[in-house]
């Protein structure tokens, strides 16, 4: 892990024990100290700057296609609680976990408490659906990007802002093909599930740089994260796919090495899940 490339970070101004929080996490990730935190962060009476309320979103969907109130209020949340311990200063905008199937043609159920996928293949045949590639006129994409850099802007230094989770691999392929009938192509037709889940992790590697560039075209500084950094759930899929001589034994390996491919791909950057940006 480069030490200068997380040490050397800015201070973020509404988090007065920054640097000792960062000393924390690069000990933990080096195995030798440990990270204390909370789940949840005490209210602030008194705001860290003054925010005007929002107010309640008139709509679910409006909290999430609206970036000019998510920003507002995601801003207000972080000035009226305090980051004690090791708690980082870090809302999180994405439009939900696996967020990747929305750029490549699914339509997201917003609820109060999560966000579902719509199926978007031919239940009969899926091979008639045509390659997956990086589209940057989806709408869901352009809407993340405008979230994203309106939000980088506005934490302006005094908090980070969390890099969207847009997973890839089968969990994506699942959500636009439909888990139960994934489970049946897995046995039906192999060849086609390896073969999209290589084409949707190409897609993440389109997404990742250019969120990536929008971060660095926004600070001055790398993300804050290990430069080394790695999605540990690829090796617990790796030994899944060793234990044992299932049918589906050799897709899994493959497609868990795919993933270990995903994660190296970018250490020189920063892991993807739990990834972090600061803004000037």
């Amino acid at each position: 892990m480069d030490q200068g490339a997380v040490m050397n970070q800015p201070a973020v101004s509404w988090k007065p024990d920054w640097e000792e929080t960062k000393r924390h996490f690069t000990d933990w990730w080096n195995r030798t100290g440990m990270v204390l935190a909370t789940h949840n962060n005490p209210y602030r009476a008194l705001p860290m700057e003054p925010v005007d309320d929002p107010g309640p979103a008139p709509s679910i969907e409006y909290l999430y296609t609206v970036p000019r109130y998510r920003v507002h209020s995601m801003h207000y949340g972080v000035a009226h609680h305090d980051y004690i311990l090791d708690n980082i200063p870090v809302p999180h905008l994405d439009h939900g976990p696996g967020s990747l199937a929305m750029f490549l043609g699914s339509e997201p159920h917003f609820t109060r408490d999560t966000v579902w996928y719509a199926p978007c293949m031919d239940p009969q045949a899926p091979e008639s659906h045509p390659p997956l590639r990086f589209n940057p006129h989806n709408k869901w994409w352009k809407l993340t990007e405008e979230t994203m850099r309106a939000a980088m802007e506005r934490a302006d230094g005094r908090y980070l802002v969390g890099f969207p989770d847009l997973i890839e691999n089968i969990d994506i392929l699942a959500a636009m093909r439909d888990p139960q009938r994934l489970l049946f192509d897995l046995i039906e037709r192999p060849e086609w599930v390896e073969q999209k889940a290589r084409e949707i992790n190409q897609v993440w590697f389109g997404a990742f740089q250019r969120l990536y560039d929008i971060i660095r075209r926004l600070t001055a500084v790398r993300p804050y994260a290990p430069q080394d950094g790695r999605e540990y759930r690829s090796a617990m899929a790796v030994r899944t796919g060793q234990g044992g001589d299932g049918p589906f034994r050799g897709l899994m390996e493959r497609t868990a090495v795919e993933r270990v491919r995903l994660s190296t791909a970018v250490r020189s950057r920063a892991p993807h899940r739990g990834c972090i940006a600061m803004a000037r």
